[in-house]
């Protein structure tokens, strides 16, 4: 499995796929019938089951290899969806076992401590609008501070992203002072120049872009190849993607690492020199994207 997270999740599933089996494997060993489950229990697993599967998509979607912290907030915001509605036995909960109501109102105590620190750091909310088919679309339908949010976060833009500022140019000839004296006086008649505030400020109130949906294209991809060819277009805003979007929307990356670290360095290599330690690890790493054709 890619991540340990949900063992317990697969336990259910595979005992729930497997109830006929399991119950007269337990009719045919008799010291083991204090084990059976009643009808009540059995649907009390499917409720646990039902319960913890979203949870299986969203740890799943940020342990893939790409860049998810774009979509980190929607993340938060379904996880407290689905704990609130539990709690309140709304829809399908209604019938939901108390204990496991006590359960999720347990974790909801917990996820709202986390919850409420990602809502404080803007990284996130500047990454959500970093997908230009979104922009700012889905902070103001979701969040009531929505405009202080939108706000915040363009005048802190402007500030960390300024147009770098032009190298002195050499001496140049007659000939091509001439050519460039031409270009530049077409351009100041009947073009305009691109500042910090026009850059972010035409991104911002620009309508979202428009798309076709392309199952063979990953969403990141998708992202990351529209930035690649508006850089130009959006030279600051290009530049706030290329910090923002490579940031890992979990810490799954860095505990694979130190796993395979952790393979790497057996008990004949303990004298291994941190060197050598990174270029395996860069060299295994490689191979493994190579054979999946990333590379």
């Amino acid at each position: 499995m890619d991540t340990r997270w949900n063992y317990t999740l697969v336990i259910l599933e595979v005992a729930i796929e497997q109830r006929t089996s399991l119950q007269s494997w337990i009719k045919d060993h008799p010291e083991l019938a204090h084990l059976k489950f009643d009808s009540e229990r059995w649907e009390r697993l499917k409720q646990i089951r039902d319960l913890l599967k979203p949870f299986e998509d969203h740890t799943l979607y940020v342990s893939r290899n790409e860049p998810t912290i774009h979509r980190i907030p929607n993340l938060y915001l379904k996880l407290d969806q689905l704990l609130q509605g539990i709690v309140k036995k709304q829809g399908i909960y209604a019938s939901y076992d108390k204990t496991l109501i006590e359960a999720a109102r347990k974790g909801l105590e917990v996820f709202n401590k986390y919850y409420s620190a990602m809502k404080e750091n803007d990284m996130y909310w500047i990454a959500c609008v970093l997908d230009p088919r979104i922009k700012i679309k889905w902070i103001e339908k979701n969040h009531l501070d929505a405009e202080e949010i939108i706000a915040r976060i363009k005048g802190y833009l402007k500030k960390a992203y300024v147009p770098e500022e032009q190298l002195p140019v050499g001496p140049i000839g007659k000939q091509e002072k001439f050519r460039v004296d031409i270009e530049m006086e077409f351009l100041q008649e009947y073009g305009s120049a691109v500042s910090a505030d026009d850059d972010i400020e035409r991104y911002f109130n620009s309508p979202q872009v428009s798309y076709v949906a392309d199952k063979s294209v990953t969403q990141v991809q998708w992202v990351e190849n529209w930035w690649a060819a508006h850089k130009v277009e959006y030279p600051l805003m290009f530049a706030v993607a290329r910090d923002y979007l490579p940031i890992p929307g979990a810490e799954v990356d860095v505990e694979r690492l130190f796993n395979i670290a952790r393979d790497i360095l057996g008990l004949r290599r303990m004298s291994m020199s941190a060197e050598s330690l990174r270029a395996l690890i860069l060299l295994k790493d490689y191979i493994r994207r190579q054979a999946a054709g990333q590379v």
